[in-house]
């Protein structure tokens, strides 16, 4: 059978735009550039040429600025010519198809003409800008016109060996017309493949091979550049490897990143247009083999040859292969210009080494709290062992098989396992005669393969812009402060966790849109250019080893530098006497301590030492160090130059402050429009004031509290007081940041009091306030004055010698960062109804809980399949091949029986809210009906009836049907054939798959795998053409093998289905247990409840690939930051039924194993349910135990700042409060 692809359409815009783009910058620097110095600096530049006195005198004489622009108009003219220079240079090297001369000193400007020239031609002329070393020139489309794209050849289909009956893994060919009308007509250029004579069949013997896939080894002093320089005769070239290779795993654990340094030893793919002497190559492919595809409208020789074989040049092997083979149609193909729908077509594709045994199971499990042992009805069932290490099993009067780690035949990423991950082998019990019968198994025809296995592919994973993308734009990571970033990740983090924490029952967290998720995920990625954590334990470990100073003896710090290799201090008085392990350096202004340093104050005693230098901000950056003022050091800041970019670190200012972790009790003070929207960002340490006025009558009473308290107390001074933590509370600092209005009248009385106060704390010194300000008119206004010019390069006088990269907030992004933390103050929010288009999700929201008729469902009423736009509901189980549900149910008809106040025709059962709502109403603990509740109960099963086949299925050794696992470290198992490389990234690709039941259309899936790339059409099929492969196949209702991972065709998404994902099996089984509890039936309840919790593993989506997992953030899949709240509540429910029946073993088991699932401590619930079963068991000393725990967790000193519902319970258990903490303490 053939294999069916996506209808393709022509790809031509994209590259069209890029080249337009390019041709409008290049015009730019060749036309614009000259054009706008002769304007702006002609004024500058001598009417004629000056004499040598002239000369002379100019150098010599005070320059009122005419000399220094002139210069700078004369350099601009030389770097303008340099680059016309290179641009001429590198087009007649592409017009002659020679390599470009390479000049010494030109070689920044070749470089970027290169790139552009290379962007005009292959975008608009529909060339090739890759120069040609020999004839092997990368090849031109004889049927587009345009370069073939040199991706690595698409794996292989395996073929049955001849004499046995093929079962083609494929689904069945769907073609949108049977018509006569041509697929293709040609252009004018003709192919070197002529047809045959007529009923003369081609010799399959003329058949060209398929370019095989080649490697090579990299070697010592090997670059890019230079690797293109030897193949392609052009360093501008080495993009095309890079391409290739970037994220490409290497064997010693790293991959070549968006810079495209490389390391002696890595293998690279290389490119097939790329000439290189076999000498070179270190790889011999394998035999080829042919695959079968059918063609579809719009497809052409060269664009198959593209897809299946990576190379567009390969057209001529197809054509030779397919030549006068009669078709479906009677037609045969005869011009290579010239294809039809439906025909199939034969394939010559690359081998490569046969491939090793496919892996049936994943890592062992990792760590989790142990069980409850089996009860006697367990243990006298009869045992299977199970091959994977498995967790106890907790008790149950009936049940199913224990949970393994990982989905029996699953292929986990390889992860380190250390002793205490692994767990003894336990033996499993088998489904006793009191289960519901097993459905019988699918069956699922596999095709008998040769010993083949897919090529060694390049793919595409996420990574930063290429070199273009570096010319044309700075990255959003790279403009934002590492320090800044990093204070407001750890501010995000606190506010979310007290959000979760203030979540109610059956509410959801609100979540911020995302386009300001975009910009977290850039501020966490420039976040992890500096450790904030250290300089903060670095800032209190010198508050510690001060502590029993003098004052005289205490350093007087101005300035810091942060970077990779750790902290120097910056004094105003040269020190020798550093305290360890402080270093001083050789003048005594600088004091160093490395960051693998040993210090002596650690998180765990962070909180006993005051940080000294509570106003320590970032303003600048020099390569990879930040460098910081201590504001309250120099009292006074006045910031000049360009406005804009002096009020955008003023907001720098500002958001760093409102949320740095060493910034103990300080206050943030904002004066003037530009930073009223920032408050929002930490409401309770940064507040605007209305006037300047009134903000610097704020200060100065500050001034004279401060005063004060130094006459009456034994601190000497601010600094000393706070090592000594002598009134502490005392020496809490505030900070004004005022942008004075650019036209401001400097004898205006405001700013006259302003400069007044400037002055006052210049002299004064280190004080507990400080003010920073910007367009102060006064230009004799006191107090350290730095500026900024309108690029944004800082210079900073008597402290830094080089200018500096200025930091700073543009005002377009504030609204994302104010976004962010207002979605982490906002209230909780209903859960919306499950959006899985499976019966079982009918009646449950999308956390697996049962409906109820108070609720109001979100449900998108604009949700297409696919899109991307359906309800934040995790994932499906579409049950293909399976018989549909009744509209009605029998057991939803004896339900409406049992209502005598349903009319008929009031609702269908089938997706009303308000009657599902009524169905958990019925449970008897609410006064409602016994025969209602039983109904409803049968509804559900009726909804479900494969559950307990699919928690068989899912436990089995064998794998019948992908499973996907994002309870714990995510998991896949696929019938079908592992990647052999890349296991990691095709994890998360189906992983990602199986999160949206509904399909992901391909533009979709590519940007949220490849989010911020630009990844050819060819990349992303080849990677679902492997995920397929893994996924498997299974018989379709005719017989013929159909693929779980389907073909994306016209308008249609990518789907995974009939998957059995544990997260969905979770929530089918907290549903029926919700509903057997409603009805009375415990027994159900439990077992359900238990098998529902046996399925966690951890940590929901743990252990994560470095890079990977960006989509998380999107608001329709934010399951890592929605499981933890769903899995306490289950385990709650739980806690409750088990405490009834006096199941303590039990009842701590699911409280712990909540626990295992929320590393970060999000929930309350978990330790309130250990608390409970504390009291119930009378253990005193556990209950005050998981108390202090609780308080600790969410940073409360007394149970009042608790959550209410928090405090509730609290007071419950604990009804003497804190007094019974302190006696237990």
């Amino acid at each position: 059978m053939s294999t069916p692809r996506t209808a393709r359409r022509p790809g031509r815009l994209q590259a069209a735009l890029r080249g337009a783009g390019a041709l409008a910058a290049l015009l730019v620097l060749l036309v614009g550039v000259p054009i706008g110095l002769w304007i702006v600096g002609h004024g500058y530049l001598p009417s004629s040429v000056p004499s040598l006195q002239q000369v002379q005198d100019a150098l010599t004489t005070q320059d009122s600025g005419q000399l220094l622009l002139g210069v700078a108009v004369v350099i601009g003219f030389l770097a303008w010519a340099v680059f016309a220079i290179s641009t001429v240079i590198e087009l007649a090297a592409r017009v002659r198809r020679r390599p470009a001369l390479q000049i010494r000193g030109l070689g920044w400007a070749q470089t970027i003409a290169g790139i552009l020239l290379t962007a005009i031609i292959t975008g608009l002329l529909g060339g090739t800008g890759a120069n040609a070393a020999t004839a092997q020139a990368l090849p031109l489309d004889a049927h587009q016109g345009r370069p073939a794209t040199t991706s690595a050849p698409a794996f292989p289909t395996a073929t049955a060996p001849t004499g046995a009956p093929t079962a083609a893994a494929a689904t069945t060919s769907v073609t949108s017309s049977t018509t006569a009308t041509p697929v293709s007509t040609s252009s004018p250029q003709q192919t070197s493949a002529q047809p045959p004579a007529a009923g003369q069949p081609a010799a399959p013997a003329a058949s060209p091979a398929a370019a095989p896939q080649r490697t090579y080894t990299v070697r010592t002093r090997d670059t890019l550049w230079g690797l293109a320089q030897r193949w392609y005769g052009d360093g501008v070239a080495f993009s095309k490897i890079k391409d290739l290779n970037v994220g490409r795993a290497q064997a010693d654990g790293r991959a070549m990143d968006a810079s495209g340094e490389i390391f002696p030893g890595w293998k690279l793919v290389v490119p097939a247009d790329a000439a290189v002497p076999a000498s070179e190559l270190d790889t011999t492919p394998g035999p080829a083999h042919d695959v079968q595809v059918t063609v579809y409208p719009g497809d052409t020789l060269s664009e198959i040859a593209l897809e299946e074989t990576g190379d567009a040049s390969n057209y001529p092997a197809i054509f030779a292969r397919n030549a006068g083979h009669p078709q479906a149609d009677g037609r045969a193909l005869t011009n290579p210009d010239l294809i039809y729908p439906n025909w199939t077509l034969t394939v010559p594709v690359p081998g490569a080494a046969p491939a090793p045994p496919a892996a049936t199971s994943g890592q062992p499990p990792a760590a989790q709290p142990s069980a409850p042992p089996a009860t006697p009805q367990q243990q006298s069932t009869p045992q299977q062992t199970t091959s994977a290490p498995t967790s106890a099993a907790p008790p149950a009067t009936t049940a199913p098989p224990a949970s393994a780690a990982v989905p029996p035949g699953a292929t986990a990423p390889a992860q380190p396992t250390t002793p205490a991950q692994q767990q003894p082998t336990n033996t499993a019990p088998a489904p006793t005669s009191a289960q519901q019968p097993v459905a019988p198994p699918k069956t699922t025809t596999t095709p008998v393969a040769t010993p083949a296995t897919p090529t060694t592919t390049p793919v595409a994973e996420p990574a930063a812009d290429g070199l273009l993308g570096d010319l044309l734009h700075a990255p959003f990571a790279l403009t934002v402060s590492a320090i800044l970033a990093g204070a407001l990740s750890v501010g995000l983090v606190v506010a979310r966790r007290r959000q979760h924490r203030h979540r109610g029952d059956g509410r959801q967290v609100a979540l911020p849109s995302n386009a300001a998720v975009r910009v977290e995920r850039a501020m966490r990625a420039a976040s992890a250019r500096a450790d904030i954590s250290f300089l903060d334990l670095a800032l209190r470990s010198l508050s510690a080893q001060l502590a029993d100073q003098d004052h005289d003896n205490l350093p007087d710090v101005l300035a810091a530098w942060l970077g990779p290799a750790g902290l120097r201090l910056q004094l105003a008085q040269p020190r020798l006497d550093a305290p360890a392990p402080f270093q001083a350096e050789a003048d005594g202004l600088h004091w160093f301590v490395p960051a693998d340093a040993d210090l002596p104050v650690t998180a765990d005693t962070a909180a006993d030492h005051l940080a000294p230098l509570p106003t320590l901000a970032s303003v600048g950056r020099l390569d990879d160090e930040q460098f910081l003022l201590d504001l309250e050091g120099l009292g006074a800041l006045c910031i000049t130059g360009n406005p804009t970019k002096a009020v955008e670190l003023l907001r720098h200012l500002a958001a760093e402050l409102a949320h740095n972790i060493w910034s103990d009790g300080l206050d943030v003070l904002l004066v003037g429009e530009w930073g009223a929207a920032l408050t929002a960002i930490n409401p309770a340490r940064i507040r605007a004031v209305p006037t300047l006025s009134e903000a610097l009558t704020g200060l100065r009473q500050r001034l004279d509290d401060a005063h004060r308290t130094l006459e009456s107390s034994d601190a000497e001074s601010v600094l000393h007081g706070r090592v000594n933590d002598l009134d502490g509370d005392a020496w809490m600092p505030e900070v004004l940041l005022v942008a004075c209005p650019e036209d401001s009248d400097p004898e205006a009385s405001t700013e006259a009091e302003l400069v007044d106060v400037l002055r006052q704390l210049a002299e004064v010194g280190r004080s507990v306030v400080a003010v920073v300000a910007t367009g102060v008119a006064d230009p004799t206004a006191p107090g350290l004055t730095i500026e900024i010019d309108a690029t944004g390069t800082l210079t900073v006088p008597d402290l830094v010698a080089d200018p500096l990269r200025a930091e700073g907030i543009p005002e377009a992004i504030v609204g994302q960062f104010v976004e962010l933390f207002a979605a982490a103050q906002a209230d909780d929010e209903p859960i919306p109804e499950a959006s899985d288009p499976a019966p079982w999700a009918q009646m449950m929201d999308a956390s697996g809980r049962l409906m109820t008729s108070q609720e109001t469902p979100l449900v998108s009423a604009d949700r297409t399949p696919g899109d991307g736009t359906e309800a934040a509901e995790p994932m499906a189980q579409q049950n293909v091949g399976r018989p549909a549900q009744p509209a009605e149910p029998p057991a939803a008809q004896q339900l409406s029986a049992a209502d005598p106040g349903q009319q008929d025709g009031d609702r269908d059962g089938q997706g009303d809210p308000a009657f599902h709502g009524r169905l958990v109403e019925f449970s008897p603990r609410d006064g409602g009906s016994q025969q209602q509740a039983q109904a409803q109960l049968d509804l559900v099963r009726e909804q479900d009836p494969t559950l307990d086949a699919d928690l068989r299925e899912w436990h089995a050794v064998d794998c019948v049907r992908p499973k996907v696992g994002i309870l714990g470290e995510p998991t896949v198992a696929g019938p079908g054939l592992p990647p052999q490389q890349r296991m990691q990234f095709y994890t998360e690709v189906l992983t990602y798959l199986a999160l949206h039941p509904r399909g992901v259309k391909p533009d979709k899936l590519v940007d949220d795998l490849w989010e911020g790339q630009q990844v050819q059409r060819v990349t992303y099929r080849q990677v679902m053409s492997t995920a397929r492969k893994w996924a498997g196949t299974f018989a379709g209702d005719d017989g013929t093998q159909e693929f779980y991972l389907t073909h994306a065709r016209s308008d249609e998404p990518y789907r995974l289905v009939d998957c059995l994902l544990d997260w969905a099996l979770f929530r089918r089984l907290r549903k029926r247990a919700q509903a057997a509890t409603a009805a009375g039936d415990v027994d159900t309840a439990v077992t359900d409840y238990r098998a529902a919790l046996d399925l966690v593993r951890g940590p929901a989506f743990a252990n994560l690939r470095p890079g990977g997992y960006s989509w998380l953030a999107n608001r329709d899949q934010s399951h890592d930051r929605h499981l933890p709240g769903f899995v306490a509540e289950t385990a709650t429910e739980l806690v409750d039924l088990a405490l009834a029946a006096g199941d303590f073993e039990l009842a701590e088991w699911a409280a712990t194993t909540a626990l295992s699932a929320d590393p970060y401590r999000t929930e309350d619930r978990p330790l309130l349910d250990l608390m409970r079963i504390a009291h119930a068991r009378g253990d005193q000393a556990a209950l005050e135990r998981h108390a202090r725990q609780l308080l600790a967790d969410a940073d409360a000193e007394v149970p009042e700042d608790l959550p209410p519902h928090t405090f509730a319970t609290f007071n419950e258990l604990l009804p003497r409060g804190l007094r019974s903490l302190r006696r237990g303490a």
